[in-house]
């Protein structure tokens, strides 16, 4: 099932454009934005932290504020309990009486950074309680997956020829000539990013859902889980693995195992960049193994956004796109 697209946002385009930096041919275009989103992302945390750092001095609490608009949110870190594995998480929650509707909040592959804490914020802001789960809790994930360490592997795998990111016995030569600090980050990022990680990740996540439907201030027939990036795709893996998940929202992740499918109870939204090829030319296939199995699927592709569109820490940021999908996603969890 499709639906109606906006002005400026269409299927799939044909010939996307290709951002080729000037003044640096020599350096593949998505390794400049994604070296350059990495610059920009340390340079808002900085100035976030000084922000916050004001904010005590003047004496401002930071739970319990008051939001123009909205009820007071209250924030916290909590732990929970999944697979036999203690993981952390970020919580947001609306400070107001009654039950509320819930969303698990999956990050990119950069982890629980200030961007994720500031979407559950908003989600808390909105009346929902928003968890935010940090799989990279401990060993040996907290200290491989540093935000350099992501960089400098993402460049490595991005440099690499496709014949040797192919090929297990060429990429262990390739590793072999990086200090073994570097081998150390490369093969957990490489395992990050392999199937079989990200479905004992998705398995983890069942755990941020049975916290979320044992608070008492949770509608445990309302909770949704949404995702971006490496976090889209755990997002809609989650659904094929809890029955009970109320909606699933995917910001440009991978699409399921597609023979589980049939397992997916929820209705989901996808959100899609046009620029972004190599997730968006497959989401036919998803669409089509959500029809033959009668389950609710509905995505907009945003023709001149990239993949990242929705993050405002990194240079990918597509101002218009970012803001039409915040508002399908506040529409579409009503």
């Amino acid at each position: 099932m499709g639906v109606l697209m906006p002005k400026g946002i269409s299927r799939v385009p044909r010939r996307p454009h290709q951002f080729t930096p000037s003044r640096m041919p020599s350096i593949p275009a998505e390794i400049f934005l994604a070296f350059t989103g990495h610059i920009a992302h340390r340079l808002f945390c900085f100035l976030r932290r000084w922000v916050r750092a004001i904010t005590v001095i003047v004496g401002v609490e930071r739970t319990n504020v008051e939001w123009k608009g909205s009820a007071r949110m209250r924030e916290e870190n909590i732990q929970f309990t999944s697979q036999g594995r203690t993981l952390d998480a970020y919580l947001a929650r609306p400070d107001v009486p009654g039950q509320r509707p819930a969303v698990i909040v999956i990050s990119e592959i950069w982890g629980l950074d200030d961007h994720i804490r500031d979407v559950a914020q908003r989600f808390a802001r909105e009346g929902y309680v928003a968890l935010a789960p940090n799989l990279y809790t401990g060993p040996p994930w907290e200290e491989a997956m540093k935000p350099d360490n992501i960089m400098a592997g993402m460049m490595f795998l991005r440099q690499a020829p496709p014949d040797i990111q192919r090929d297990p016995a060429k990429m262990a030569d390739a590793l072999a000539s990086r200090s073994p600090e570097e081998q150390a980050a490369l093969k957990t990022l490489m395992r990050v990013m392999s199937p079989e990680q990200r479905a004992t990740f998705a398995r983890e996540l069942t755990g941020a859902f049975s916290y979320l439907r044992d608070c008492a201030d949770v509608d445990p027939a309302r909770i949704a889980s949404l995702g971006f990036c490496m976090g889209g795709g755990l997002a809609i893996y989650l659904a094929t693995l809890v029955p009970e998940l109320w909606k699933t929202v995917i910001f440009y992740g991978e699409n399921p195992p597609l023979d589980q499918v049939s397992r997916i109870k929820a209705q989901v939204l996808g959100l899609y960049a046009g620029r972004d090829r190599r997730i968006t030319d497959l989401v036919p296939e998803f669409q089509r193994a959500m029809e033959d199995a009668e389950k609710s699927f509905t995505y907009k592709v945003y023709a001149g956004a990239q993949h990242a569109f929705f993050n405002n820490t990194r240079p990918m940021y597509h101002e218009a796109a970012a803001h039409d999908a915040w508002g399908e996603v506040l529409r579409f969890l009503k």
